[in-house]
């Protein structure tokens, strides 16, 4: 019975197996010689393309554009998605048209804003609001200045960057509001940023909280760089931060 020869497909499911097939074909065709006749299991087997040379060319830096792509990691579009939604997030949260809350600042400025976003950060907020029966509902923030709660509004509405440069009056709202969140953030900034000019202010803020990380921090620049620390800032510092700098 005469065999039908089948023409053989070629496909591409991956660059990968494009190189497999043209490397094995290419070495037979070494092997054998080009003067013998192939047998007919190679008639079968899929050929290398023409124009080897071009053809191998093209598939190596396809493969190598696999390869990059493997590479490199989803973290990069995550954060891209992350931070398109946190804008967005921050747009809607910013617009005063469905605006429920008013905070009224030290300097007399009306800052709108929504009592869903603050009673969910902060249980001091949840229960001044709770009081209230009218829309929308008043509070006076006496003791901070409008671009201190911008800037803590900015944050609960997923603007991460709003409390650069504001971080210790934002961290002093935070406090006085448990805002747990916003309070992190803050105390993750005085870790990272802890120097011989900010030392006394952050270490006082350490002991209080009892923000053991940052404590650390402050007594290792507290006494490796004792000579950089105005001499000022030292009388400020309470006895018992010193004892425990020094005599401990």
């Amino acid at each position: 019975m005469a065999r039908t020869k089948q023409t053989a497909r070629v496909s591409t499911p991956s660059v990968k197996k494009q190189i497999a097939v043209y490397t094995q074909a290419t070495r037979k065709n070494q092997n054998n010689g080009s003067s013998e006749e192939p047998s007919e299991s190679e008639e079968t087997s899929p050929q290398p393309i023409q124009n080897e040379s071009n053809n191998a060319s093209l598939i190596e830096d396809a493969a190598m554009e696999d390869d990059e792509k493997e590479s490199q990691p989803p973290a990069k579009k995550v954060r891209f998605e992350d931070d398109k939604a946190s804008l967005k997030w921050y747009e809607i949260m910013s617009d005063e048209k469905f605006a429920d809350l008013v905070l009224i600042s030290s300097d007399k400025v009306q800052i709108s804003s929504h009592r869903n976003v603050l009673s969910k950060y902060s249980p001091v907020f949840a229960d001044l609001i709770d009081k209230e029966t009218e829309l929308p509902v008043t509070i006076n923030v006496d003791n901070f200045d409008t671009a201190t709660i911008q800037a803590a509004l900015g944050f609960l509405y997923d603007k991460t960057d709003a409390i650069d440069g504001k971080e210790t009056a934002v961290f002093k709202f935070a406090l006085h509001y448990d805002i747990k969140d916003l309070i992190d953030a803050c105390c993750s900034f005085f870790e990272k940023s802890v120097d011989p000019a900010n030392v006394c202010e952050y270490i006082q803020i350490a002991y209080n909280q009892n923000f053991e990380e940052l404590k650390k921090k402050c007594l290792k620049v507290l006494v490796e760089k004792k000579k950089e620390i105005d001499a000022s800032k030292w009388n400020d510092l309470p006895k018992n931060i010193i004892i425990e700098a020094f005599c401990l």
